[in-house]
């Protein structure tokens, strides 16, 4: 797999399935719309929506795109932004959204795993962003 290959996937991709943490409760997954923006998945939700106080009492989540034959999923700390003006561009084209009572997100990745059915297991990937050439770990 290449960082490029993973980056298209993160940018086309329409549903993103974000899995938060519940301290003693099953994990909560559920769909968010993103855009990829400066290394992050960029959403917007309801600050008192249940997954939003997930992640405010923990930050750690996955997200995993729609995305049937290929996989790519993204480990990372959630954090409240104020996105760049092409961000917010890009996902009201997207979306036609948010609603002025949502409030912006990013997913900073720290690992992003990515494979594809066509050549699993041999081209399951593993990239620990962060590293100034995204080689695959």
């Amino acid at each position: 797999m290449t960082w490029e290959w993973v980056e298209e996937r993160l940018v086309r991709a329409h549903n993103y399935w974000l899995a938060v943490n519940r301290a003693g409760r099953p994990p909560y997954v559920r769909p968010v719309w993103c855009v990829w923006a400066d290394g992050a998945l960029v959403f917007s939700t309801s600050p008192s929506s249940l997954k939003a106080r997930a992640f405010a009492a923990d930050p750690c989540v996955s997200v995993q795109l729609e995305l049937e034959r290929e996989v790519v999923v993204v480990e990372g700390r959630v954090e409240p932004c104020d996105p760049p003006a092409d961000a917010v561009a890009a996902y009201a084209e997207k979306y036609d959204w948010p609603q002025p009572s949502q409030r912006w997100y990013a997913v900073r990745a720290g690992r992003v795993y990515a494979s594809d059915e066509a050549t699993y297991p041999a081209g399951a990937t593993t990239f620990a962003l962060g590293a100034a050439d995204h080689d695959s770990l």
